[in-house]
């Protein structure tokens, strides 16, 4: 995990870690654990630019 932030207010350095409380579509719902101000709402392009978060691949258009 790397340093970053989602210019939203979430900040996550490398080390932290995080629960997905709930996923729709591109926005999360994410707990830092040990953070205060819990919880944030996020992107999954940014929790996988800074974290192994997996985004769902969408299937080949037809």
């Amino acid at each position: 995990m790397s340093d970053g932030g989602d210019g939203k207010g979430l900040a996550l350095r490398a080390g932290d870690q995080y629960r997905v409380m709930e996923c729709d579509g591109e926005a999360i719902l994410i707990e830092v654990l040990g953070g205060t101000n819990n919880p944030y709402f996020t992107s999954a392009q940014f929790l996988a630019s800074v974290s192994g978060f997996r985004t769902a691949e969408k299937p080949n258009a037809e």
